[in-house]
């Protein structure tokens, strides 16, 4: 007999709002096992609360006490006459009669709580739930275009508050200065608890501008407001909404804008509600997996590395630049910054030119830069414009040791000795 097979405790969500049920049935299948996670505590076994379950609310009484963020596994075991879930918990295991060779003691036993784990753990928990920022920067494009009404509808410090993200965003001519790169960088919600904690003399200005604080606030007044009956809604189109988990060991994603969905600032003020909590949940799990992957791992002496995304924007829409920095630890030694190799991958789905990677590599005084692109036309576009390029970094004092345009897929990153897996972002 197998004592470790979980144990099963059946829920019938009864209770749930047709519209609600009506899309879980479209979206689950029995047999099918799914994450849900815990959006408000129970202090008590049998008490209601909140969960976060294929893209839907839901409000369930549990046979067990939880809290904000726990993670549950679940079964579906029945979809007609009536939605059946199955809470599918490890049983413990039982002390062994028989000596066990340290393979099987290590497999019966549970994992070690190191750092590590902790955050395999949290990638794990956070991966199911991020889509891309591109349906929620449409969303805010639309709402913020002169003449546009559809905020109207909205709770005032709501609407405020979106203004003010909206309003918060770089735009191209801010980045284009070392300065003002340096500030969308620091801004982009990837450093927000790391000033929290070591806050500069301008805290006080700067941190309420984070694109984190914004979200967080955000999130704060959507999750207040009375749940809504919702329509499904897509996710952006296909490309955002199969946007793989920015983990640490994988490359930049080249992400075009997103329609507004249904043309957001025409949308009834309900269902307006929900499709803006559903977008800024996800970009919140989002931008929570880039600050996972760019932490150290805290057993190896592991070199610098960020991954972020900068939301520009400008007249006809916000475009995402994703990229990815990091210095090569397999070059130079010691403290000397001129004796170290940077490198900058960066990746851009722009409408007049599609989709373009960059890498960057700075070493001392020489530079050089690699472009890949899709259509032939695009080359011989930016291929026309290298020659300004090169201009520019040689009147910087840069060395431009190589520069040029090539269609095609860019090759992967290689895997670093820090980057170790994490989680199998195939399972």
């Amino acid at each position: 007999m197998d004592t470790s097979a979980p144990q099963t405790i059946r829920l019938q969500p009864a209770d749930l709002q047709a519209k609600v049920l009506g899309n879980l049935l479209q979206r689950l299948q029995a047999g099918q096992i799914v994450q849900a996670r815990v959006l408000t505590d129970s202090l008590r076994a049998g008490d209601a609360v909140q969960l976060r379950l294929a893209g839907e609310t839901l409000e369930l009484r549990l046979p067990l006490a939880v809290r904000t963020g726990d993670s549950l596994r679940m079964q579906v075991t029945a979809v007609n006459p009536r939605l059946e879930l199955a809470l599918l918990r490890e049983a413990p295991a039982p002390q062994p009669s028989t000596p066990q060779s340290p393979l099987q003691s290590t497999r019966q036993s549970p994992l070690p709580h190191t750092p590590q784990a902790i955050l395999s753990t949290f990638l794990r928990q956070w991966a199911p739930q991020q889509s891309g920022q591109a349906p929620l920067l449409a969303s805010l494009h639309a709402l913020n275009q002169p003449g546009q009404a559809g905020a109207a509808g909205l709770p005032e410090p709501l609407a405020q508050a979106l203004q003010r993200l909206w309003q918060a965003l770089p735009t191209p001519s801010q980045i284009g200065t070392p300065e003002g790169l340096r500030q969308a960088m620091l801004g982009s919600g990837l450093f927000y608890e790391a000033r929290l904690a070591h806050p500069a003399p301008s805290a006080r200005t700067d941190l309420p501008q984070d694109l984190k604080a914004r979200l967080l606030s955000l999130a704060e007044q959507l999750r207040a407001l009375p749940l809504q009956p919702r329509t499904q809604l897509p996710r952006g189109g296909p490309a955002t909404a199969e946007l793989p988990p920015p983990l640490p060991n994988t490359s930049p994603t080249a992400q075009p804008r997103a329609p507004a969905t249904a043309s957001a600032a025409l949308l009834p003020a309900s269902l307006l509600l929900d499709t803006l909590r559903q977008q800024v949940e996800r970009s919140l799990a989002r931008l929570v997996i880039h600050q996972l992957s760019s932490t150290e791992k805290p057993d190896e002496v592991s070199q610098p590395r960020w991954l972020l995304e900068l939301a520009l924007r400008a007249e006809q829409g916000i475009d995402i630049v994703h990229m990815r920095l990091e210095r090569d630890a397999r070059q130079g030694q010691g403290d000397d910054e001129q004796a170290h190799t940077w490198k900058a991958d960066l990746a851009m789905d722009l409408p007049e030119l599609g989709p373009v990677h960059v890498r960057i590599v700075v070493r001392g005084q020489d530079v050089s830069t690699h472009f890949r692109v899709d259509s032939e036309e695009t080359r011989q576009r930016l291929e026309d414009a290298l020659p300004q390029l090169k201009g520019n970094l040689e009147s910087r004092n840069l060395q431009v040791h190589s520069l040029n345009c090539r269609t095609g897929t860019p090759p992967d990153i290689p895997p670093t000795a820090a980057d170790g897996p994490w989680i199998d972002s195939h399972a």
